[in-house]
């Protein structure tokens, strides 16, 4: 993190923009990644990427999308470099994502759903984890991952079809909610009802 002290240090008023999005980032670099270590190396490399771009930072408004481009990006490189260490569930803090006084049966699901997202490719775990646990637009969605509609709907479409699979679940076992998808929820959108991704 000296890295990042020290541009700290440097920076113009960029701190400001970023800090208050670390959250952001690092909950979606540990659902992407489901290690704590990975996901703060991943934050660490944007806020590094960042403060060295100061001056493209201080022109963005709003700044966390483009926060959350860096993000999947510096992902996808590193689970290029060494998928072992993105597919490593040793370290797993399932607190961070199951409220308090879930019950068992619903902390065995939120495992569950974690370790199958685990088993899609990278772009339909980024595309599911985006749009049915964050409950990002579908246009969002492809700002992040910079790809055209058509193709975002396709990983989704697949990402949730495999998800389901993995999962054992039945289309009459889930009930679609409105408005954004909690993690606790995430299984009203795969139900099989793609209806809002095509």
């Amino acid at each position: 993190m000296s890295k990042v002290v020290r541009l700290f240090k440097q920076d113009c008023g960029v701190e400001t923009l970023i800090l208050p999005h670390f959250s952001a980032l690092y909950s979606q670099a540990y659902k992407y990644t489901a290690n704590r270590a990975t996901a703060q190396d991943l934050v660490q490399d944007v806020f590094v990427y960042a403060l060295e771009n100061r001056r493209k930072v201080l022109e963005l408004d709003p700044v966390l999308p483009w926060l959350m481009r860096c993000l999947y990006h510096r992902f996808v490189d590193q689970f290029r470099r060494n998928r072992s260490d993105v597919a490593q569930f040793g370290d797993f803090d399932f607190e961070q994502t199951v409220a308090p006084g879930t019950s068992a049966e619903d902390q065995y699901f939120h495992e569950q759903v974690r370790l199958g997202l685990a088993k899609l490719s990278i772009e339909q775990r980024v595309a599911v984890t985006l749009f049915d646990i964050e409950g990002y637009s579908l246009e969002e969605v492809c700002s992040v991952m910079e790809l055209p509609l058509n193709t975002v709907k396709s990983h989704l479409h697949r990402g949730r079809r495999r998800l389901k699979a993995q999962l054992a679940l039945t289309g009459s076992e889930l009930e679609r909610d409105e408005g954004p998808t909690p993690f606790s929820m995430i299984t009203t959108n795969i139900s099989g009802d793609d209806a809002d991704a095509m």
